[in-house]
Order: structure tokens, then sequence, then C-alpha cells
């Protein structure tokens, strides 16, 4: 039996879409394969707990869920460009400047991001 069973007939989400599972098995692969009503999805034990977001009824907790995913995409993004940076300043030193522009960018949007989630969550609070 696969630990992820008490996923199957609750909805989630996925790559920005709302799956409704069917099934989660484990193949021969060592991966999961989960069957939903939009399509099969193979992935890792470990994907399977960052990628799947659970969807609670109700109208707060769907928009959280929907934030979750747009942060993530975000800050991957912002994590590659940082990593880029990081790459650029390795083989020339002359950019510390635009590093430190960038760093400091970096971390207004961070600290945005962390009062947008406390909001969500004090919003999530209030609606209970």
């Amino acid at each position: 039996m696969s630990s992820f069973n008490s996923m199957v007939g609750k909805s989630y989400l996925y790559r920005g879409n709302e799956h409704k599972i069917r099934s989660v098995e484990l193949n021969g692969d060592g991966r999961y394969v989960v069957k939903t009503d939009r399509t099969e999805i193979k992935l890792s034990a470990k994907e399977i707990r960052k990628e799947m977001l659970p969807i609670e009824r109700g109208e707060t907790a769907l928009v959280l869920d929907k934030y979750t995913i747009e942060s993530r995409v975000q800050m991957g993004s912002l994590s590659d460009v940082l990593m880029r940076e990081i790459e650029k300043l390795q083989t020339d030193p002359k950019r510390i400047d635009q590093a430190r522009a960038i760093s400091e960018t970096a971390r207004t949007l961070i600290e945005l991001k962390k009062t947008e989630i406390e909001m969500l969550k004090l919003a999530k609070d209030f609606g209970r």
C-alpha cells in the first residue's frame, strides 16, 4: 500500500491546475504514478510532497494554495537570477556594484513575500 493513499478522492493543485486524485501507485523504478481526473503524473515521493498542494474547500484556503504555487515559481526564478549573478561575479569582480544592487532588490522582494504570506495567513485565520 502506498503512503499516499490518503490523497485519493481529494483535490490538489499541481502546476496551477486542480486535480482530483483517483489513485497513487508505486511503479517499478521507485517513482509514483498519480492518476487524476485530468492525467497520469509520474513523481518521486519528494516531488509529490513539494508539488501536489492540497486544496481545502473554502475561499481563503484556495487563494492561499494558488498564491503558494505562484510564490514558488517567482522565488524559483529569483533564485535562478541570483545564482547566475554569483557565477558572473566569480568570473568578473568588476560586477560587485551590480551584484550589491541585485542583492538589495532580492532582499526587498523576500521581505515583501513574507509580508504577503503573513497577510494571507491572517485572512485565512479570520475566515474560520
